[in-house]
């Protein structure tokens, strides 16, 4: 335990502990050290420092352990984190007014452990001289290294945690690298790569062992090399959301351009695109990191990651890849002399379908003119495959532009019906529509933040299948599908239903509640067991609640409860016992098949029976 008679800061007494001072190697400002509230036998999970402001002892534990869990495996309260009345005045380290940007800051930020940061070279304390400007002091470095570990010519400086506030380039005479380039064997090994913006989302998924390659920025996809792709199996493109305040969507421009750029190397794997937002409400794989950080369950970021890929969107690269007009005129022509003309021209209908329809008009007049009348050909089989083929390339082609499933209208009731209802199934990750008493219900809150319960009715429901896929029908003025509204009549051919497999609601709770095993429910959001939604109010306030409690947290709990009800005159000790069970009863009754009828007798008013 620290000395209450020690005058030291409490930064010093800090290192002074046994543990401490046994593991804590310096690391930028601070120290990092083995977290003595985890199993952490490989990893220095901990760092710690001295805060600038008012001297107090700054801990994060890179695994999602609280300030609390350490302190306690230390033997110290959180109190003796912070200055006393009697220690000396905090004095700020020398240099700390005037630090831009360090290692410790960006740990703690992106929760990225030192170790990765080491192991990547990252660095900080570097002085950088802008061209023609004052040096800036106290900035981050972060190499770029090439394909055999040496370091590459230019390198990325960070004046800010967010790359949009403080990212610069040193050495812009060098032409533009992925970032992470040496990693690449290990993504060879498992034949699977990762490609995300920047390289912020590389150390998150290095951190997890995901082969992972960042491309410096949304616009400079050309950098990607087919080099660089050998033995790369499947691509997994991540599509980060656009914000509100930004008119141009660098999301969409980012996985556009990898596109693109694929086709023009020539990769013949798999790709994917994954939207994390879809999926987890976060914006890229750093953001979903720190999200389990926060719910405690670091562990299970593959398992999340996983869930992602399921409901990534498959790209087919070659369907939208463009023949040049020469070779497809060539084709054609050879075709036309060809002793089986009629069918290998049905076969080039999908090269033709790729021309623009000037083109397209070309090649029809070319096969009017020379082709022989007695090959039993038709114009109008092969006009209805150049349909069939310019459909399946604009369904290809509007992945781009969306996540969502397309949806082409068929005008039959039934079919159309299935296929809404299959893209409001997949889209209902978390759920959002629930069957309550025979009906479609959703949950929202009010205006008051409150949560509602609320019949799904032809808007409602035309909303929901607006946001769940893309509606598009033929048009004669058109040689591709174009987009509609959602059908008013598939809309009521739902809802008309007699079942649906919507995920059922039993009810709303805004506090936690215990399940039928004698688990807890206080994780928000639809629990499938108990099914309820547990909503809690944003002013309600829960600790944290232990899956095994000992002896002494349960006698608190008791004496907690109990406290509500001890002032109250009862006849007996029978009467009080009484009393505390029908307390306990509303919490634990999902335990129970029966309950006794509970009777609340009083001499005279105003006792607080009610």
């Amino acid at each position: 335990m620290i000395s209450s008679v020690d005058y030291s800061p409490p930064f010093q007494r800090f290192l002074e502990l046994p543990l401490v001072a046994q593991s804590a190697k310096a690391y930028s400002r601070g120290y990092q050290m083995f977290c003595p509230a985890h199993n952490d036998v490989h990893k220095r999970s901990l760092v710690f420092w001295e805060d600038d402001a008012d001297g107090h002892v700054g801990i994060c534990c890179f695994a999602g352990c609280t300030r609390e869990d350490v302190c306690k495996a230390l033997g110290i309260r959180e109190s003796q984190l912070y200055r006393r009345g009697h220690d000396l005045p905090h004095r700020p380290a020398l240099g700390a007014a005037i630090r831009t940007l360090d290692l410790l800051d960006l740990a703690v930020q992106k929760r990225i452990p030192p170790v990765v940061l080491i192991d990547a070279g990252v660095s900080d304390g570097y002085s950088w001289r802008p061209q023609d400007k004052a040096a800036i002091h106290n900035v981050v470095r972060i190499p770029y290294l090439q394909e055999d570990g040496t370091p590459y010519l230019r390198t990325r400086i960070r004046t800010a945690v967010t790359a949009s506030r403080g990212s610069y380039w040193e050495g812009q005479e060098a032409p533009l690298i992925p970032y992470g380039l040496w990693k690449l064997e290990d993504a060879r090994k498992e034949g699977v790569l990762w490609l995300v913006e920047g390289e912020s989302d590389c150390w998150t998924h290095w951190l997890h062992a995901i082969p992972t390659l960042g491309i410096p920025g949304a616009g400079n996809t050309r950098v990607l090399q087919a080099a660089y792709l050998r033995g790369i199996k499947t691509l997994y493109i991540v599509q980060e959301p656009t914000p509100a305040y930004k008119k141009q969507d660098a999301g969409k421009q980012f996985v556009m351009g990898i596109i693109e750029r694929l086709k023009e190397i020539g990769y013949q794997g798999e790709v994917s695109v994954v939207s994390l937002h879809e999926t987890h409400g976060v914006k890229d794989p750093n953001e979903l990191h720190q999200k389990l950080i926060g719910e405690q369950r670091l562990h299970e970021y593959a398992h999340e990651l996983a869930k992602a890929i399921r409901a990534a969107t498959p790209l087919d690269l070659a369907a939208t890849q463009q023949v040049p007009l020469a070779e497809v005129q060539l084709r054609v022509e050879a075709a036309l002399v060809g002793e089986h003309a009629c069918q290998e021209l049905y076969a080039l209908a999908p090269l033709v379908a790729g021309l623009s329809l000037g083109e397209q008009a070309a090649m029809l007049a070319l096969i009017r003119a020379k082709l022989n009348k007695d090959t039993g050909f038709s114009m109008r089989t092969f006009g209805r495959l150049l349909k069939d083929e310019q459909q399946r390339s604009a369904s290809a082609n509007r992945i781009h532009v969306s996540n969502l499933p397309d949806i082409i209208l068929t005008g039959d009731i039934q079919q159309d019906a299935s296929a809404t209802l299959a893209a409001l199934y997949a889209a209902n990750f978390p759920p959002v529509l629930f069957v309550r008493q025979g009906q479609l219900v959703r949950c929202r809150q009010d205006e008051d933040g409150r949560p509602l319960i609320e019949p799904l009715n032809e808007s409602i429901l035309l909303y929901e299948m607006a946001r769940a896929a893309t509606f598009l029908h033929s048009s004669k003025t058109h040689a591709m599908p174009v987009s509609c509204y959602p059908p008013l009549a598939v809309a009521r051919h739902l809802l008309a239903a007699k079942e649906w497999k919507f995920p059922p609601l039993r009810g709303v709770t805004e506090v936690p509640v215990m399940r039928a095993d004698g688990t807890v429910l206080d994780k928000a959001g639809y629990d499938a067991q108990t099914r309820l939604i547990y909503q809690p109010h944003p002013e309600l306030a829960i600790p944290s609640i232990p899956a095994r409690p000992t002896c002494q947290e349960v006698e608190q709990a008791r004496d907690l409860a109990w406290d509500y009800l001890a002032e109250f005159p009862y006849e007996s000790q029978a009467d009080a016992a009484n009393a505390f069970a029908l307390l306990l009863t509303v919490v634990v009754r999902p335990l129970l098949d029966l309950v006794p009828l509970a009777v609340i007798d009083a001499t005279k008013q105003g006792s607080g029976k009610g």
